[in-house]
């Protein structure tokens, strides 16, 4: 951790995303879409296998009226909807981008977003944490669709 109080990682690769190394991923918007829509595309596929397996004997059906339970927990984590709506940062005011194909369902967590941001300042938070981190990275800023990451401390309400 540096004086700024950012803990910059680097460069990391596309796994690091889901091992939890760091919580800030930094990238092009080109590239960040990729990662969204093959992440989702991963989950919808991993979830067809798992039909799939289930479907195949009376035996395997069984099992998954046992199992309903955890394979619906198991859905509602992988469901993108729950994840719709990121912050765009760098404006006066806070707007949240949603998914072009959202739903009902995925808008409400898109406002949700909105509405925390707003109730918890986040503006006024990335104004007053800007003079502190600035020059915290001994990097370039990336070019050319690399990944950055910083694994960032939380902040008072967490």
């Amino acid at each position: 951790m540096r004086a700024s109080g950012l803990n910059f990682r680097g460069n990391v690769e596309g796994n690091d995303i889901y091992k939890g190394t760091v919580d800030v991923v930094v990238c092009d918007g080109f590239v960040g879409n990729v990662a969204l829509k093959a992440s989702e595309g991963l989950a919808q596929l991993l979830g067809g296998f798992i039909r799939e397996e289930y479907e195949r004997h009376i035996f395997t059906r069984l099992m998954a009226v046992v199992s309903y339970p955890v394979l619906r927990r198991f859905k509602a984590r992988l469901d993108h909807r729950r994840y719709n709506g990121a912050a765009l940062v760098g404006l006066r005011g806070v707007v949240v981008k949603s998914h072009g194909s959202a739903d009902a369902f995925a808008f409400e967590f898109a406002l949700r977003r909105a509405y925390d941001a707003a109730r918890n300042g986040l503006l006024a938070r990335i104004e007053q944490a800007m003079p502190r981190h600035q020059g915290a990275c001994d990097s370039p800023v990336p070019d050319g669709g690399e990944v950055v990451a910083a694994a960032v401390p939380p902040g008072p309400e967490q």
